[in-house]
């Protein structure tokens, strides 16, 4: 589904993708160092800590727009599975499209992340051909 609206959308379908890709919630969530792995940060919304715009959001998929703010509830703030992540958010680097207020649990998507923010381990042409057939 992802690859079938990328390739309707204007512009390089593999670029688009993979911004798609980055703005999910679940991403977004681990991009921000609250999470330790894709996992964890799947279960932590869908357990429903995590809120965008002050709205409890229960689905990982969801997209993250920019100008959206993203945090934690603020029942959840006091959790040790957060309090844990707390001393390593200072070494967390967050990408540029993403602001962040690490003390109150709190970021902002201000752009669209570019392939060259997202430097994939693979090569998207690749991954673009495949899913073209």
């Amino acid at each position: 589904n992802y690859f079938s609206r990328a390739s309707r959308s204007l512009g390089n379908s593999g670029e688009i993708l993979m911004q798609f890709l980055e703005t999910r919630l679940d991403n977004v969530v681990y991009r921000l160092g609250w999470a330790s792995s894709h996992q964890r940060a799947r279960q932590l919304v869908n357990h429903g800590h995590i809120t965008v715009d002050g709205a409890k959001v229960t689905i990982p998929s969801y997209r993250v727009k920019p100008g959206q703010l993203v945090g934690v509830k603020s029942a959840s703030q006091t959790r040790k599975v957060f309090q844990d992540v707390m001393p390593a958010l200072e070494k967390i680097q967050v990408p540029g499209w993403i602001h962040t207020e690490k003390k109150s649990f709190e970021g902002k998507v201000v752009g669209i992340p570019t392939l060259a923010e997202v430097n994939p381990l693979y090569d998207v042409r690749l991954i673009t051909e495949f899913y073209s057939r």
